[in-house]
Protein backbone atom coordinates (compact mmCIF):
# COMPACT_ATOMS: atom_id res chain seq x y z
CA UNK A 1 0.00 0.00 0.00
CA UNK A 2 1.10 3.55 -0.53
CA UNK A 3 3.07 5.32 2.16
CA UNK A 4 0.77 7.78 3.88
CA UNK A 5 -2.24 5.46 3.62
CA UNK A 6 -4.42 5.09 6.71
CA UNK A 7 -2.45 2.27 8.40
CA UNK A 8 -5.13 1.37 10.97
CA UNK A 9 -7.71 1.10 8.16
CA UNK A 10 -5.32 -0.92 6.02
CA UNK A 11 -4.51 -3.25 8.92
CA UNK A 12 -8.21 -3.81 9.68
CA UNK A 13 -8.90 -4.39 5.98
CA UNK A 14 -6.17 -7.02 5.70
CA UNK A 15 -7.37 -8.66 8.92
CA UNK A 16 -11.00 -8.77 7.72
CA UNK A 17 -9.95 -10.34 4.41
CA UNK A 18 -7.88 -12.98 6.21
CA UNK A 19 -10.68 -13.69 8.69
CA UNK A 20 -13.17 -14.06 5.83
CA UNK A 21 -10.91 -16.67 4.25
CA UNK A 22 -10.66 -18.47 7.59
CA UNK A 23 -14.47 -18.52 7.90
CA UNK A 24 -15.01 -19.71 4.31
CA UNK A 25 -16.22 -23.33 4.38
CA UNK A 26 -14.37 -24.07 1.13
CA UNK A 27 -10.99 -23.03 2.57
CA UNK A 28 -11.44 -23.81 6.26
CA UNK A 29 -10.29 -27.48 6.02
CA UNK A 30 -6.86 -26.32 4.80
CA UNK A 31 -6.30 -23.76 7.56
CA UNK A 32 -4.80 -24.91 10.85
CA UNK A 33 -5.26 -21.78 12.94
CA UNK A 34 -6.80 -18.32 12.82
CA UNK A 35 -4.87 -15.65 10.92
CA UNK A 36 -2.72 -13.29 12.97
CA UNK A 37 -1.86 -9.73 12.01
CA UNK A 38 1.77 -9.18 12.97
CA UNK A 39 1.66 -5.47 12.21
CA UNK A 40 3.53 -3.07 10.01
CA UNK A 41 6.71 -4.81 8.94
CA UNK A 42 8.30 -2.16 6.83
CA UNK A 43 8.05 1.43 5.72
CA UNK A 44 9.70 2.37 2.46
CA UNK A 45 9.88 5.73 0.72
CA UNK A 46 6.63 5.03 -1.14
CA UNK A 47 5.06 2.02 0.59
CA UNK A 48 4.15 0.28 3.83
CA UNK A 49 4.10 -3.49 4.35
CA UNK A 50 1.66 -5.23 6.69
CA UNK A 51 2.57 -8.76 7.69
CA UNK A 52 0.19 -11.50 8.71
CA UNK A 53 0.58 -15.16 9.53
CA UNK A 54 -1.76 -17.95 8.51
CA UNK A 55 -0.95 -21.60 9.22
CA UNK A 56 -2.05 -23.98 6.48
CA UNK A 57 -1.73 -27.62 5.60
CA UNK A 58 1.61 -27.87 3.78
CA UNK A 59 0.05 -29.39 0.67
CA UNK A 60 -2.25 -26.37 0.23
CA UNK A 61 0.15 -23.58 1.22
CA UNK A 62 0.55 -22.09 -2.26
CA UNK A 63 -3.16 -22.29 -3.10
CA UNK A 64 -4.13 -20.65 0.18
CA UNK A 65 -1.50 -17.94 -0.30
CA UNK A 66 -2.82 -17.11 -3.78
CA UNK A 67 -6.41 -16.93 -2.53
CA UNK A 68 -5.42 -14.80 0.45
CA UNK A 69 -3.48 -12.36 -1.76
CA UNK A 70 -6.45 -12.07 -4.13
CA UNK A 71 -8.84 -11.39 -1.25
CA UNK A 72 -6.53 -8.84 0.37
CA UNK A 73 -6.00 -7.09 -2.97
CA UNK A 74 -9.76 -6.87 -3.56
CA UNK A 75 -10.43 -5.68 -0.02
CA UNK A 76 -7.73 -3.00 -0.21
CA UNK A 77 -9.14 -1.76 -3.52
CA UNK A 78 -12.72 -1.82 -2.21
CA UNK A 79 -11.65 0.15 0.87
CA UNK A 80 -10.19 2.83 -1.39
CA UNK A 81 -6.65 2.39 -0.13
CA UNK A 82 -4.33 3.49 -2.87
CA UNK A 83 -1.43 1.35 -4.05
CA UNK A 84 2.10 2.79 -4.13
CA UNK A 85 2.70 4.95 -7.18
CA UNK A 86 4.19 2.89 -9.98
CA UNK A 87 3.11 -0.38 -8.33
CA UNK A 88 2.46 -3.35 -10.53
CA UNK A 89 0.21 -6.28 -9.70
CA UNK A 90 2.07 -9.46 -8.76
Amino acid sequence: MARGADLPLATRTVDHAAQALYQDEQWRPWLLDEPEIWGVEGLGPASATIRLGLKTRPSKRDEVARELRARVDGAIEQAGIRPPSGAQAT
